[in-house]
């Protein structure tokens, strides 16, 4: 008999496909702010640049304050002019496409825009009060740009909010062969920061005074002096403190810059070899946000980072696997139900609901705080490897210390997306890979519904999770986990702060194959198909796999995989052809078999497949 892996290893391989960073649910902390497709109305080129605007608050969705407004940009439609962008006032409300009839009228106004596509108005920034919105002028391609500042009505209504007072204010003017970029205010809402190349060797970062209110307007000063080096993406923070993106170093790294004493330092001392941009700052100086690669990979998209300046702790915060950028942190600061403070903030995603141009969604770094602990029991806790018994049930319940923080063991639908006690439920959503989570995987989608899994809440407290069996078994066998005892780990999040929540269940797969090799096989996606449909299946030790099409007579239609395969997670598709040419609509079956040195088949699995008209 095999001798079991310590729980450490065993621990290590499963974290493996589990990442390590934090999540967020859908609605709650990760929120859909514009949308794509017909409710981008006007918008087709993407919402981007967010920038809260300060001032007027609103209480919504279990979040005790936020900030009712934000300015973004968006990309012309005139063909040949989608550099040129225009700048306008949004409600900050999640999903506002599917709520409001009158998009435009209700949900987001125009500020700044010229129909003929020729003049582009980018960079929005809102002062501290509210009032004024500096931005970049200029033209598409910005060999022409200036920095102006425009006075605007403060309101809860979004139209009286979009009514410009008085005329712009010119802060800094257009020079030939001068790029200005990234206006950003002081937190006293007396200045600007922003970056130009003024002195026509390379960007810096500037400030200049601005009494909005008497149009009064000073001179630039020059506050980085590395000519070698870019200064860009100024962002003005508490204590005088100005962060921005720096290249000294190749890739673009963080510095900070304290206008007090002049000192310079990087804002994280042991960066990675990648590219880190978009700094915003929690209104208590204490963190930085940024975009950066997921996981600090060169290869990965984008991700939201926190970073703590005092213990250089930080926080990859994962809302999904597209890209998101460019955060703009909220100075409000709310609290989750166990007191652990926190800030909103807005960023551009490339994923989501935009139908493939960038939306802006809502998010938190609620879940960067360590997990609070729930149970986790599996039934069966013994697989046997090639038997299609049931699915796999996954039991999690809270333990009391966790109940007192103020959270409850139930899955809030989102059908029923209210909560009905002292509590805060769990979030249940497994689009986006959010949660509840066993093993990395969410439960099974219900047919028909979008967004709801297999999960039934339990009588007693607690739910189930109804996972599929062979999808388990395969990520087991790719692991090369067959015969070992296995610790799994589910994550879930609450439903409207996003607290973490983790713990383990054991399970056990057992095979009787004595040379240790077993293959297992997933429902092949999309399953009804037409014309193509994805076969994966896992092998638990390298080896020679065949992957094989039959019908329902038990003929050979097609051999799709035939070689050497290593341990792990394997691909293969079927096209929907035969040997013969295109196969007939029907019922299908794909056979994965592995042989063993001597050419002998030892282990195989089976999954049935349906190709429509």
């Amino acid at each position: 008999m095999k001798k079991l892996l310590s729980v450490t290893a065993l621990l290590a391989l499963v974290m493996a496909l589990v990442p390590v960073h934090a999540s967020a649910g859908l609605r709650g902390v990760w929120d859909v702010i514009t949308n794509g497709g017909p409710y981008q109305t006007g918008l087709a080129n993407g919402t981007e640049q967010p920038a809260l605007r300060p001032g007027v608050t609103f209480s919504t969705g279990g979040h005790a304050l936020v900030d009712l407004q934000f300015a973004f940009s968006t990309r012309s439609t005139v063909v040949g002019s989608e550099t040129v962008r225009s700048i306008w006032l949004s409600r900050n409300q999640d999903q506002i496409g599917f709520r409001t009839g009158d998009i435009e009228g209700v949900a987001r106004r125009v500020l700044l825009v010229d129909p003929a596509a020729v003049i582009s108005y980018l960079d929005p920034d809102w002062s501290p009060d509210g009032k004024y919105l500096a931005y970049v002028k200029g033209n598409g391609s910005l060999t022409e740009s200036s920095i102006w500042v425009q006075e605007y009505m403060v309101s809860s209504n979004l139209v009286t909010a979009a009514t410009p007072v008085g005329a712009p204010l010119l802060v800094v003017a257009n020079v030939p062969g001068t790029i200005v970029r990234s206006p950003s205010w002081s937190l006293a809402g007396d200045a600007i920061a922003y970056s130009s190349n003024a002195t026509g060797i390379s960007n810096d970062i500037y400030t200049i005074d601005v009494d909005a209110a008497n149009g009064i307007v000073g001179a630039p000063v020059r506050r980085t002096m590395d000519d070698a080096k870019s200064e860009t993406n100024p962002a003005w923070g508490p204590g005088n403190q100005i962060c921005y993106v720096t290249n000294k170093f190749g890739r673009n790294v963080l510095e900070i810059i304290d206008l007090d004493d002049s000192s310079v330092y990087l804002a994280e001392t042991n960066f990675a070899n990648i590219s880190h941009n978009n700094p915003s700052w929690s209104p208590d100086g204490a963190s930085i946000y940024y975009d950066a690669p997921q996981g600090e990979d060169i290869n990965q998209n984008a991700d939201i980072w926190k970073l703590d300046l005092a213990s250089q702790s930080k926080c990859d915060i994962f809302l999904d696997n597209l890209g998101d950028a460019d955060p703009d942190v909220s100075q409000l600061t709310n609290t989750t139900v166990d007191g652990l403070p926190y800030n909103l903030f807005l960023m551009t995603t490339t994923g989501g609901f935009g139908g493939g141009v960038p939306t802006i969604h809502r998010g938190s770094a609620v879940a960067c705080a360590p997990a609070l602990p729930i149970g986790v029991s599996i039934s069966p806790t013994t697989l046997n490897l090639g038997s299609n018994g049931n699915n796999l049930v996954v039991t999690v319940t809270m333990p009391p210390e966790t109940k007192a923080a103020g959270y409850m063991d139930h899955v809030d639908f989102p059908e029923n997306n209210v909560l009905q006690g002292p509590g805060e439920f769990v979030k249940n959503r497994r689009t986006v890979v959010v949660g509840p989570t066993f093993l990395g995987l969410t439960a099974p989608g219900i047919p028909g519904a979008t967004f709801a899994g297999t999960i039934d809440n339990r009588p007693g407290g607690g739910f189930d999770m109804n996972m599929s069996r062979k999808t388990i078994e395969a990520r087991l066998v790719a692991l090369g986990l067959v015969n070992q005892l296995v610790p799994c780990q589910v994550t879930a999040y609450s439903a409207t702060k996003g607290r973490q929540f983790s713990g383990f269940g054991y399970l056990r797969l057992a095979a009787n194959s004595l040379s240790g090799q077993a293959v297992r096989m997933e429902q092949n996606s999309p399953n009804p198909f037409n014309p193509v449909t994805k076969i994966r299946f896992a092998t638990a030790k390298a080896g020679h796999v065949n992957v094989r099409i039959y019908n329902v007579r038990g003929e050979l239609v097609k051999t799709i995989a035939n070689g050497y395969y290593g341990a792990g997670s394997h691909e293969a598709s079927w096209d929907g052809s035969s040997v013969r040419g295109k196969a007939p609509t029907g019922v299908y079956f794909a056979k994965a078999s592995v042989r063993d040195d001597k050419g002998v088949e030892v282990t195989s699995d089976v999954v049935k497949m349906v190709m429509a008209k």
